[in-house]
C-alpha cells in the first residue's frame, strides 16, 4: 500500500500505550485512518477495541505515544477544540 501524505490522514497514531493499573491494554500501537475510509476494528474480547475508541475521542489518556485527529494532538487540545473535534468526527 502507499505511503499517506498527513493531509490524507483522518487518524494518525504513534507508539500508543494504555493500561489500566498494571494490566496493559494497548502496547506501541501504530495505525493510520485515511480520510473518507471505512474502517472496522475487530478483535476479542477485551482485546482493546473500546479503549482505542476512548482514546481517539479524548475520553482517556494514554500513558504512551501519540493519537492525531485532523493532524492535532487529541490529548493537546483543550476541552473547547476537543469537544469541536468531535463534532467534526
Amino acid at each position: 500500500m502507499a505511503k499517506m501524505e498527513n493531509a490524507d490522514k483522518l487518524i494518525e497514531i504513534r507508539g500508543l500505550r494504555f493500561a489500566y493499573g498494571r494490566r496493559e491494554i494497548l502496547r506501541g500501537v501504530d495505525l493510520d485512518i485515511p480520510a473518507g475510509g471505512i474502517v472496522a476494528i475487530l478483535g476479542t474480547s477485551g482485546s482493546g477495541k473500546t479503549t482505542l475508541l476512548q482514546l481517539l475521542g479524548g475520553l482517556l489518556r494514554p500513558s504512551g505515544g501519540t493519537v492525531k485527529v485532523f493532524g492535532k494532538d487529541v490529548h493537546q487540545l483543550s476541552r473547547h477544540e476537543l469537544y469541536a473535534m468531535r463534532r467534526r468526527m
